[in-house]
């Protein structure tokens, strides 16, 4: 009986690695993401704290808002000279001064109407006005209940200028105004003081004097030629 050899071939190691079914190539892991913070809630205290805590402080405003006596001084040298006196109450109101005279600290609008017995549209008016010439200012602020409050004070940086502006307006000029074709006087009490009022000084005072009558209106031309006179 013969013996048969064994047939099967054998394979080289190179081959049966050959064979092999190669293994996929792991992929490098992507980084873990961070997680987003918590953003504390509006509605909770300790939300709110929270926010308030990281929030970033406001600038203040830059206000030229000086020290209350600093401010009076300022006031009172301002107002001691006669020419700006008479330009306030022909150009702007009699009212004009008395306003100045309590703006050492930022009042509102309102403290002053009732201060001085007078309507908050008239005061809004000589306030603006006089912001006008750049001697007095405001800033807002906001109340617990959100409503916005204006707080007018004395703009000291520009007293200077304007005192140095009525000193060098002629006495004509401080009353005839291009833009302004009515001009009042009291008949009484033009004989002493040689007082003539714009239509918007007029209308801060009721149309009335300091006496207690009403001012007569007359026109431009009628007014420069008073004026003329009267020099």
């Amino acid at each position: 009986m013969s013996n048969k050899k064994n047939t099967k071939k054998r394979t080289s190691p190179a081959k049966k690695s050959a064979k092999r079914p190669l293994k996929k190539a792991s992929r490098p892991k992507a980084p873990a993401r961070a997680r987003p913070k918590a953003v504390p809630s509006k509605k909770t205290k300790a939300g709110k704290a929270a926010l308030k805590a990281n929030a970033e402080p406001r600038k203040k405003a830059n206000l030229s808002i000086m020290p209350p006596d600093v401010a009076k001084r300022e006031i009172e040298t301002l107002l001691s000279n006669e020419k700006v006196n008479e330009y306030l109450k022909r150009n702007v109101s009699k009212t004009a001064i008395d306003v100045l005279y309590m703006l050492p600290t930022p009042r509102t609008d309102e403290y002053l109407a009732e201060q001085l017995g007078l309507k908050i549209n008239a005061i809004r008016r000589i306030l603006n006005i006089m912001q006008g010439y750049g001697i007095t200012n405001y800033y807002v602020s906001k109340n617990t209940k959100g409503w916005l409050s204006f707080a007018w004070y004395i703009n000291t940086t520009k007293l200077s200028p304007f005192l140095e502006f009525v000193n060098n307006t002629e006495r004509e000029n401080a009353v005839i105004n291009s833009n302004c074709n009515d001009y009042f006087l009291c008949n009484e009490c033009y004989k002493s003081d040689k007082l003539l009022y714009t239509f918007d000084a007029a209308f801060e005072n009721d149309f009335k004097c300091g006496c207690g009558k009403n001012l007569a209106r007359m026109d431009k031309v009628e007014a420069e030629t008073m004026l003329a006179s009267a020099r």
